[in-house]
Formats: C-alpha cells, structure tokens, sequence
C-alpha cells in the first residue's frame, strides 16, 4: 500500500460524486481524502466488519466478493468513479460484502466522520450520492430480470457485454473490426458465480463461442470479437 499526495480540485471534479460543488465546497471534501495506491489482491473492505472508511475508486478495479465456507464468490465488479463501502458507514450495520483489488487501484479514502460531515454540510453531494444509490437500485433490478428471464448463454453474454462497456479496451485483431479486451483476469468460476451458473455450463459456452468468432481468450483475458452476436444472445434472438 502506498499513500500519495492528495488529488487536485480540477480532478476531485470530474468525479459524479463530486460534480456541481463549489470551489470552497471541493476544498473542503478535499481536505479529508487520502489518495493510496493498492496491488492486487488487497482487502480493501471486509464482509460482516462495520465500516469505518469509504473508498472513491479513481483507477482499477475492485471485486465485489461474499464469502462462502473457505472462497470468495464474485458477485459484482466496481471501477473507477465507483464508491465502496458507503451502506455500512450511512446505517451503521456490519458491511454485506468485502471488496478485493482486482487489479493495481488508486483509491481515495475517507473516514466515517468526515463522510458524515461532508454528506451533511455539502448539499450537491448529497443529491449526488442519491442520485448513485438510485443507480445502483437500478442496476440490481435489471441483474434480477436478467437472472430470471435470461438463459445461461444470454446471462454470461449480458455480463461480458456490461463488463466490455464498462472497462474494454480496443485491441487490433485480424478479421475483427472492433474487437474489444476486459483488460483483467477472469475465471470461468468467477464468471459462473457472476451470472449464477456452474463452471462446467461456462466452459461449454465459451468453447462453442470461440468456435464461433464471438469471443477469443487471450492471455487469460476475455477479448470481444462480435458484440453484435452478444446483443442478439441477450435479446433472444439467436
């Protein structure tokens, strides 16, 4: 883990959490954030802990993960612009999740009580952070319709296709107009877990995929060869 100076109002900004504050009311969230670099693999947040930070993610990402028996299960990936930890500080009770750094994070943290503070005396961070929750309430509710009207096959393209949109990088691959790469490591057991299928159900589905152009494994990592395919799968129409 390694602390670093403090992010500029300019960048603080370009946060949705952040966005309509004055200058005098970013200097003063300002004040209170800590900017820390983490690697892969670190507890930034523990299930069943009762929260005494939050965390703004500015680069990377973190997975969402619920503990059963010995493993960790993903349950939902968060990125840059996301905010982790913020239930367990605003009611109090033990945290629903952990959150693991996938990948190499910057993050900035800030204790309970200056959250509470700067969410009670910044009113456009307030209306922001309704406005996050209301989006967060929307996406559950589209992953539920997903999970009971989907298939397999249209549940796992959905998820690739949001994980694509979300953090896919374009990559140069013959025969493939807009091939896109989900710059990290997946497995098909996270996958599995993400989307509420087995591993094996995965594994057969993306073998037939591969045979089909839709989708490649590179380095261990997903690239999108045909997202029109995976738009026809989610909408049942192939």
């Amino acid at each position: 883990m390694i602390v670093i100076d403090r992010i500029s109002d300019a960048h603080l900004a370009e946060l949705p959490l952040f966005e309509n504050l004055t200058i005098e009311q970013l200097a003063q969230a300002r004040s209170v954030l800590h900017r820390t670099v983490f690697p892969p693999g670190h507890a930034l947040l523990c299930e069943k802990q009762v929260g005494d930070r939050v965390y703004f993610v500015l680069h990377g990402v973190v997975r969402l993960c619920i503990q059963r028996g010995a493993r960790d299960v993903i349950v939902g990936m968060r990125g840059p612009g996301d905010l982790l930890g913020e239930i367990s500080v605003i009611d109090g009770g033990p945290r629903l999740a952990s959150f693991i750094t996938h990948t190499y994070c910057t993050c900035l943290a800030v204790s309970h009580e200056d959250f509470h503070n700067v969410l009670w005396e910044i009113r456009p961070f307030a209306i922001n952070l309704a406005k996050l929750m209301a989006q967060r309430v929307r996406l559950f509710t589209d992953q539920l319709e997903a999970m009971a009207t989907l298939s397999v096959p249209g549940r796992l393209a959905r998820q690739l296709y949001i994980l694509a949109e979300e953090y896919g990088t374009p990559v140069d691959i013959e025969g493939s107009f807009a091939a896109i790469e989900i710059p990290f490591r997946l497995t098909q057991a996270d996958l599995s877990h993400m989307i509420g299928a087995t591993r094996v159900q995965v594994n057969q589905i993306i073998c037939q995929w591969k045979k089909r152009n839709i989708i490649d494994l590179r380095n261990n990592r997903v690239v999108i060869l045909d997202d029109l395919a995976l738009q026809a799968l989610i909408a049942g129409t192939v």
